[in-house]
């Protein structure tokens, strides 16, 4: 069974791309393009090896509001992905449960590093 990766984007081709990529590393990727739908999969009993979570997000709840919701319940390692080089926040987080933050455009090869380490 492969380890699954869950990938909460809603940039289609960025999703499309990194999915493609990480398949071919040997992952299981599933997409989400909002917070809902990926809770839903939560509330089904998926479990991950690792969250991509995008921090602007559209829709009710971007990925900083998902990631403090789901923190408090999960320890899921999760990477995040931006186009704003303002992390300073994200740098706040526990840091056994953010693993990464990636700038977008994302490096595939900076992806798999991080994931390769968990």
């Amino acid at each position: 069974m492969k380890p699954k990766i869950a990938l909460v984007e809603d940039d289609y081709l960025l999703v499309l791309v990194m999915s493609k990529f990480l398949t071919n590393e040997g992952y299981e990727c599933l997409s989400f393009s909002n917070a809902k739908d990926f809770f839903k999969s939560i509330d089904e009993g998926i479990e991950y090896k690792a969250i991509i979570l995008d921090i602007k997000l559209k829709g009710q709840m971007d990925g900083v509001e998902l990631f403090k919701i789901f923190s408090k319940t999960h320890k899921t390692p999760v990477i995040f992905a931006t186009g704003n080089s303002d992390v300073t926040e994200l740098k706040t987080f526990d840091k056994n449960q953010v693993k990464g933050i990636l700038i977008k455009p994302v490096h595939l090869e900076e992806l798999t590093s991080l994931i390769q380490q968990l």
